[in-house]
C-alpha cells in the first residue's frame, strides 16, 4: 500500500500541484472512490463531494469516508477525502 505522496524537483520553477487524476488513483486503492456536484435545497448551498466506499473484508459490512461538505473544486474535495481516509487507516492500524 503506497501512501507516499509524489513530488518532483525542479530547476528553479514551483512543483506542480495534486492533480485530481493523481488523488483518486491513490484513494481506489482502498475502495472505489465517488465525486459528484450535489446541491442541497435545505442548506441553499451546492458544490463537490467525494466518497470512499472503503474495502472491507467482513460479509455485510460497509464503511464509507466522504468530504465534510460541498467544496470548491472537484481536486478540494478529493484532497478531503484522501485526509481523512488515511486518518482511518492509521487508527485501524494502530488498533490492530
Amino acid at each position: 500500500m503506497k501512501l507516499a505522496l509524489f513530488t518532483r524537483q525542479s530547476s528553479g520553477a514551483e512543483a506542480p500541484a495534486e492533480s485530481l487524476e493523481l488523488v483518486l488513483t491513490e484513494l481506489s486503492q482502498y475502495g472505489e472512490p465517488h465525486l459528484w456536484y450535489g446541491h442541497s435545497a435545505y442548506r441553499g448551498t451546492s458544490g463537490w463531494v467525494c466518497m470512499t466506499e472503503m474495502n472491507t473484508v467482513a460479509a455485510g459490512s460497509t464503511f464509507i469516508i466522504r468530504s465534510e461538505s460541498f467544496q470548491k473544486s472537484p481536486l478540494d474535495a478529493a484532497l478531503e477525502c484522501r485526509q481523512r481516509v488515511m486518518e482511518a487507516v492509521a487508527k485501524f492500524r494502530g488498533a490492530a
